[in-house]
């Protein structure tokens, strides 16, 4: 009988060795967000020493099922990274979140008081993303060796899982430095994989995206419209911000222009208000939100950002707030403030509708958003910065100024548009994806910044420990120094 499948898993602790994870293993549930085509489950017998036996794509809609289960469980109310953790919790690390309560998991990374042990540090961010790597790995695998799938959407699947595994690696590595590189669903080669460098696992990356770029579809008219799976335009937009991160200019300058020259495709939103709005122009990759679903009309980091009645679990930093300019629209429409107790307690906004706020069924007013046109005009600003084209720096950061009401740069030296440059990152992407830790990090101010807020700071804490639990399990890793 022919057995139609995505995913198969062995056992809860055969997956655990896949990756050397913990035994808690999310299982790889084709949730369809996007199409009524994947209502099928996989059922194949594997063999009791292997996770996965044998994944039979038999043909596109099977393969496609599998690709649309992957954006589904990274948009999922049990998805610990992708559900706002990296914007809160990231935030809380950094300078512009406090934690409410001291029993939150998050409250460590508020105080800067990690050490192995700290349960986030494997929940939120470790466990989480090597699942999705080891998922995109499988996808990889077995659609490279379907005879049953056209060469063209071949090419459209492993394009879509590269760019997945690339995302998830680019932020492995920038929150715990040197990780294992594991780029099969061979568990037992990954049992004992040591780490790798920096610099190798980002070559990783940008390859996967490089491929991801050449395999992937121009456009959203495949998707009739909507920007919720990758394209040609997601792998540039992600290559553009991890050419930033290595410092090639020339090549994040490059990779950005392709997406702004794209004007009738692309562009900022009229006003910042609309900057998430479902397919938005300024939308370069959203995850696409079902109604009828949890948390149904709602995004996740709304849920989790939103005060619920008179309890706010993240709240804003005042002094943070108070570095926003006053005239400045994004302050005025991505913040908002709340009366607790006597104490006006300011709190994120971007994504409008919070807990209690959800209708089954609903308009949804809002897509969570990964990748977008503010940020690029941003890359392409810094990379021009950096290769001395000042005037081009100044060009891109007045568009992003205009829209925020507060007209152009006047201080056109060099470390005039240096601080504008700081500035616009930091107010346009606060709130957003860890942005605002990431740039401390690459500008070498993490640590003036964190000591003055973190009493417990060291400089080695700008990369977390890896969790204890995986030392345990893969004699080959090496606790990060410090921890």
């Amino acid at each position: 009988m022919r057995k139609e499948v995505f995913i198969i898993i062995n056992t809860i602790i055969g997956a655990a060795k896949c990756l050397c994870l913990p035994v808690v293993f999310t299982l790889f549930i084709a949730v369809c967000f996007a199409s009524s085509a994947c209502n099928k489950i996989i059922e194949i017998d594997p063999p009791s020493n292997s996770i996965v036996n044998e994944v039979q794509f038999s043909d596109s809609l099977n393969a496609s099922s599998a690709i649309l289960g992957l954006y589904g469980v990274l948009n999922s109310v049990n998805s610990p990274f992708a559900s706002g953790n990296m914007t809160a919790v990231m935030g809380a690390y950094s300078d512009e979140f406090g934690v409410t309560t001291t029993d939150d998991e998050a409250y460590p990374f508020y105080i800067g008081l990690l050490d192995p042990r700290t349960s986030g540090i494997l929940s939120f961010f470790w466990e989480p993303i090597y699942n999705y790597i080891y998922q995109s790995n499988v996808i990889i695998e077995e659609v490279e060796k379907s005879k049953g799938i056209s060469e063209k959407n071949k090419a459209q699947f492993i394009g879509e899982a590269k760019f997945l595994r690339a995302y998830c690696y680019s932020y492995l590595v920038n929150l715990y430095g040197e990780v294992p590189l594991i780029l099969t669903s061979k568990y037992k080669n990954n049992m004992s994989v040591p780490k790798s460098q920096i610099s190798a696992v980002l070559d990783i990356v940008v390859q996967d995206l490089r491929d991801a770029y050449e395999l992937l579809p121009d456009g959203y008219d495949w998707l009739q419209g909507q920007r919720t799976r990758a394209n040609r335009f997601s792998a540039a937009a992600l290559l553009s911000r991890m050419y930033l991160y290595k410092s090639d200019w020339s090549n994040a300058e490059k990779f950005a222009s392709i997406l702004i020259d794209q004007k009738d495709i692309f562009g900022l939103a009229d006003n910042c208000k609309n900057a998430f709005d479902p397919n938005s122009k300024e939308a370069i990759l959203q995850f696409f939100s079902d109604p009828n679903l949890p948390p149904y009309n709602l995004t996740l980091e709304g849920v989790k950002l939103v005060p619920r009645a008179s309890f706010i679990r993240f709240f804003l930093r005042s002094e943070f707030v108070e570095s926003l300019l006053p005239d400045d629209l994004r302050k005025q429409s991505w913040i908002d403030s709340i009366q607790i107790s006597g104490e006006k307690k300011y709190y994120a906004r971007k994504y409008r509708l919070g807990a209690g706020m959800g209708t089954p069924g609903g308009v949804v007013p809002q897509f969570y958003t990964l990748l977008r046109m503010g940020e690029q005009l941003l890359i392409r600003a810094e990379s021009r910065m950096k290769l001395k084209n000042f005037s081009g720096a100044k060009a891109d950061l007045d568009q992003i100024r205009f829209r925020s009401g507060l007209g152009e740069i006047e201080d056109e030296s060099a470390s005039g548009i240096e601080r504008a440059l700081h500035y616009e990152r930091m107010a346009e992407l606060m709130f957003e994806g860890g942005h605002r830790w990431f740039d401390l990090k690459r500008w070498g101010m993490a640590d003036s910044v964190n000591s003055q807020i973190k009493n417990n700071w060291k400089p080695y804490m700008k990369v977390f420990p890896l969790p204890a639990l995986e030392i345990q399990r893969n004699p080959s890793l090496v606790q990060n120094d410090g921890y």
